[in-house]
C-alpha cells in the first residue's frame, strides 16, 4: 500500500496489488470498490474490497466453494450478488449469493433463483420452467421471498428506476479519439514529441478536467510494424502549468492488442490498473 506525494509530480496515493489478474472492478455508491482477483492458471477466483480514496482495505480473499466459475452481478446498497454458472462451456448463470460489502460476510445464499437486478430494499429474481418464466421481489438483506411479480410492465418499470440508480453512473471514463484525428491535432501532437509518430499504435483515450488532461495511447516497440509489441503509456498534464508533465507510467507491456477504458475517473480520483494485477489511484482534485 502506498501513500506518496511529491510537490513537483503527481504520484499514486494509493496502490493494490492482487495475487493474480485484476479481472473486474465494481463501485459502490458508498465510496467502495469491489475487486476480482482471478488466477487463470490455478483456476481459483478471490474477492476484495477497498475504500476508493485511500485505499484502505476493508477485506480481502473472500472465496466460495465454487472455486473459479463464479462472477460479480452487481454491488448495490452496501451489498454485493455473485452467481455461478450452469457449467464452464456455457455463460448461463445460476444462483445468488449475496454478500455484505462492508465486511465481506455472506447474508444468504439461493440455489434455485437467478439474478435480475437490484433497487431500493430489494432484490428481483427470476426462475424457469419449461411452461413460463417466474419473476419474484425478495429482500435483499435477507433473501426472503416477499412475493411474485406476474405484471411484467411493474417488473419493466421499475428496472427503468433502479437503472437511474446504478453506482456505475457516477464513474466518468475516458473519450476516445481516433489515431488519425489525434495527430492531425497540432496541440495533441505536440504533447507526445518524445514518442516516435510512426511507433503510435490504436486509438488514443483522453480525459479533461478543470485541472489536468489525460492522454492513453499505445506504443508498438516491436521492430516489425507489422507484429504488435504493444506498451500502453499513461500520461498526465498539470493545465495550471502551462500543461507541464506531472506523471508518467507504462502500465501495460508486451500487449497483443489495444483495450478500450482502461482507466476511470470517480470523484476526481483516476484508477487504472497496471501490469493487470495493480489498481493505482491518483487524486486529480486539485492542481501542483
Amino acid at each position: 500500500m502506498l501513500n506518496l506525494f511529491s510537490k513537483k509530480q503527481l504520484r499514486p496515493v494509493w496502490q493494490y496489488t492482487c495475487d493474480g489478474i485484476l479481472w473486474r472492478l465494481k463501485v459502490s455508491n458508498n465510496r467502495l470498490i469491489l475487486g476480482e482477483d482471478r488466477n487463470t492458471e490455478a483456476k481459483t477466483v478471490s474477492y476484495f474490497c477497498v475504500e476508493e480514496t485511500t485505499g484502505k482495505i476493508l477485506w480481502k480473499n473472500l472465496k466460495f466453494d465454487e472455486p473459479f466459475w463464479i462472477g460479480i452481478n452487481a454491488v448495490y446498497n452496501n451489498v454485493a450478488y455473485f452467481h455461478e454458472y450452469e457449467s464452464p462451456s456455457m455463460p448461463e448463470q445460476k444462483k445468488i449469493i449475496a454478500v455484505d460489502i462492508l465486511n465481506g460476510k455472506q447474508l444468504w445464499k439461493n440455489n434455485d433463483l437467478k439474478f435480475l437486478f437490484a433497487h431500493n430494499s430489494f432484490l428481483y429474481a427470476t426462475k424457469d420452467s419449461f411452461e413460463k418464466r417466474f419473476f419474484f421481489e425478495l429482500d435483499s438483506k435477507t433473501g426472503t421471498i416477499l412475493r411474485e411479480i406476474n405484471d411484467t410492465n411493474e417488473l419493466n418499470a421499475l428496472h427503468n428506476q433502479s437503472e437511474e440508480t446504478q453506482p456505475y453512473h457516477s464513474l466518468q471514463l475516458p473519450t476516445l479519439i481516433l489515431k488519425d484525428e489525434f495527430l492531425s491535432n497540432s496541440f495533441y501532437k505536440h504533447l507526445l514529441k518524445n514518442i516516435p509518430l510512426q511507433k503510435l499504435s490504436g486509438d488514443f483515450e483522453i480525459f479533461e478536467n478543470e485541472n489536468y488532461l489525460v492522454i492513453c495511447f499505445y506504443e508498438n516497440t516491436n521492430e516489425n510494424p507489422f507484429e504488435l509489441k504493444l506498451n500502453q503509456h499513461l500520461h498526465i498534464y498539470d493545465k495550471a502549468k502551462f500543461l507541464r508533465q506531472v506523471f508518467v507510467e507504462i502500465i501495460t507491456t508486451n500487449a497483443s492488442l489495444t483495450l478500450l477504458d482502461t482507466f476511470f475517473v470517480k470523484n476526481n480520483f483516476l484508477y487504472f490498473i497496471k501490469d493487470k494485477k495493480n489498481l493505482t489511484a491518483i487524486n486529480l482534485k486539485s492542481s501542483i
